[in-house]
């Protein structure tokens, strides 16, 4: 069994039952074939087709079967009632074929009866189109539509995916080659009554009917058809459907956790970079890590703050060590050309979140050049926390601009001084097994603002898009075992971009005591925000992942692919094609399991600090932020 196989036969709940897989792995000279699903409706040999050919599935063993186009089809032995669509039914198929030709109609598979009312399914490839039929009667009462143009050539491997939402229309059809979706033209859109059932039998590689047509030239292989779409609550096309295209390309599967460190047995040393600066998330952030960090889920090493903000060091220093009693260190940026720019919208008075709680819980800590309380800059924090790990034992999780970590990717064998005799692109690949970052829209956007952070910047491109372009491509080419796993931000948007229900923070769970924004830095954060009553959970619910694991929160989609950013523009998108060491991630949970989570989370935080006796500064409640962290 392939790793694309076992995915097939393990798909979460949430997502649809697969009614009928016919894998074509069968044995040459094979009659039947073997339905790899519950339904063991096995299909019947007509003609000429050839078992055992090569696989159309990357680096498999398994095989594929090879029809002739002329007289070979296979056939279930009678009508199957679970295959049989009732036109509010929604089903998908989905098959990886390679065509010797694509002249003509050619069927993959379906149950339409040509020789009466052509009532029934199919799904087809015609002059290189893709086709969809749902029909009672033709054409007064059918559902026809053909991708806008030919995406299937001679002699090419493609994974393509048909779905239908039981709409009786056809906009409820969607098309997918190779983990993307296709445009499409709608022929016939007059199915609002009638019955699509139909006595006959499910046929592959041919129209079904007494006298076989349209029929297919090439080879087919894992046949799957399914009683609903590939989904979860936030849209179609979430993440079965390109993690597949990805295995099918022979990308190994992700685990759930990296290199099962956590399930193994032996705390994750986690590597943090949440700057503290631009939203009341990053503070949300690093609570969560200090809570699994003193609850014994991991072992928080450090956090680097990658602006040059005075007091972003302080405002970790205030979660982690005074909120939480830790002593964790924070590493500030050690740059000077990337500031908090004032006059743009999201970002308020520069240094504020810093500022305001420097002023209320730690007036004596002067922020960033204090050596005593950050005798290491970020990179140099960086090195010493993660050469002090055991090889391969460390997990990074970012929800800031990669500056910092891009800084110590490019930093130098003994850099500084420090003794450690190997480079940050050597510390990498012997120290970290996975990299968690929040970002980006995926699998495509234009000009995010994570990529594009600060517009008004003095470079062409904008600081913080040059080095989140530099840092995937460093890590692309000096560093692919090390994986990447991206959880966007769109994860908590619904599927009307509007922001989600996924709204957490201490004002949702605290007792009245901790809820306290005079006692509590993380509550005074949010109320400094404006969010005095929650925020929208991303950089939180990024730490589930990393923290707690893929599944079941959440399900692969691209597959170890490469991110690109455009270092001038800011866009970004994701090439599943090429075998490399980026993945990104879509929830399986809903908003309200989220919400949960987030708040029992919350309410392990610790009581609050001593109320201050210094003065407060003023005039800065309701403070808001467009920043996507």
């Amino acid at each position: 069994m392939s790793n694309y196989s076992a995915d097939v036969l393990s798909l979460p709940a949430q997502q649809p039952t697969l009614l009928a897989y016919w894998r074509f792995t069968d044995a040459a000279g094979a009659t039947t074939y073997v339905d790899s699903s519950v339904g063991g409706n096995s299909l019947v040999k007509n003609g000429t087709i050839t078992t055992g050919s090569t696989s159309l599935v990357t680096g498999s063993a398994d095989t594929s079967a090879l029809f002739n186009g002329s007289t070979g089809y296979a056939q279930t032995g009678a009508s199957i009632s679970a295959l049989n669509f009732a036109r509010t039914a929604p089903w998908a198929v989905e098959c990886i074929i390679k065509m010797t030709n694509t002249t003509g109609e050619q069927i993959i598979v379906g149950n339409i009866d040509a020789s009466g009312a052509f009532t029934g399914w199919e799904v087809s490839v015609t002059g290189g189109q893709l086709q969809f039929i749902l029909s009672s009667a033709f054409p007064s009462a059918v559902i026809q539509v053909l991708s806008s143009s030919a995406v299937i050539s001679a002699g090419n491997v493609y994974h393509v995916v048909f779905q239908y939402s039981g709409t009786s229309a056809a906009s409820g059809v969607s098309m997918y080659v190779n983990g993307a979706f296709v445009s499409a033209t709608v022929l016939h859109d007059t199915l609002s009554a009638g019955s699509t059932t139909t006595t006959q039998k499910v046929t592959v590689g041919s129209r079904s009917s007494s006298a076989p047509s349209s029929q297919f030239a090439g080879n087919i292989q894992e046949l799957a058809v399914y009683n609903g779409q590939f989904f979860n609550q936030y849209g179609l096309n979430q993440g079965v459907i390109p993690r597949h295209y990805g295995l099918m390309l022979g990308h190994l599967p992700l685990a759930n956790t990296a290199r099962g460190i956590i399930t193994g047995g032996v705390l994750p040393n986690v590597w943090a970079n949440v700057n503290m600066v631009y939203d009341c998330d990053d503070s949300g952030e690093l609570n969560w890590l200090a809570t699994m960090h003193k609850n014994g889920e991991i072992n928080l090493l450090c956090n680097v703050t990658g602006e040059v903000e005075t007091y972003a060091c302080t405002a970790s220093r205030i979660v982690t060590n005074l909120y939480f009693g830790l002593n964790i260190p924070t590493g500030p940026s050690q740059r000077t050309d990337y500031a908090p720019n004032p006059t743009t919208t999201f970002n308020g008075p520069p240094g504020i979140a810093g500022a305001s709680l420097q002023a209320r819980f730690a007036a004596s800590d002067t922020g960033r050049g204090n050596a005593t309380l950050y005798p290491l800059d970020d990179v140099g924090q960086s090195r010493a926390s993660l050469n002090a790990c055991a090889d391969g034992m460390v997990i990074g999780i970012s929800n800031s601009p990669l500056m910092s970590w891009n800084d110590f990717l490019n930093s130098a064998s003994n850099a500084g001084g420090d003794g450690i005799l190997k480079t940050g692109i050597q510390l990498m690949n012997q120290k970290v097994a996975r990299i968690y970052y929040l970002g980006g829209n995926w699998p495509s956007s234009s000009a995010h603002v994570d990529f594009n952070f600060d517009p008004a910047s003095t470079t062409a491109s904008g600081i913080a898009s040059q080095a989140a372009h530099d840092f995937f491509a460093t890590m692309a080419a000096s560093c692919p075992g090390v994986e990447i796993v991206i959880v966007g931000p769109e994860i908590i948007y619904g599927t009307d971009g509007s922001q989600s229900n996924v709204v957490t923070g201490p004002p949702n769970a605290h007792p009245p005591a901790s809820g306290d924004p005079l006692v509590n830095p993380v509550k005074y954060a949010y109320d400094l925000f404006g969010y005095s009553t929650g925020r929208q959970s991303f950089a939180t619910i990024l730490v589930i992942c990393a923290v707690r694991g893929i599944s079941p929160f959440f399900e692969v989609a691209g597959l170890r692919g490469a991110a690109v950013i455009n270092a001038s523009t800011g866009n970004n998108s994701f090439d599943g094609a090429t075998n490399s060491n980026v993945s990104y991630v879509r929830p399986l949970y809903t908003n309200t399991q989220f919400v949960t989570i987030a708040n029992e989370i919350y309410l392990d935080a610790p009581a609050g600090l001593a109320k201050p006796s210094v003065p407060q500064l003023s005039g800065l409640g309701g403070l808001r932020t467009n920043r996507i962290q």
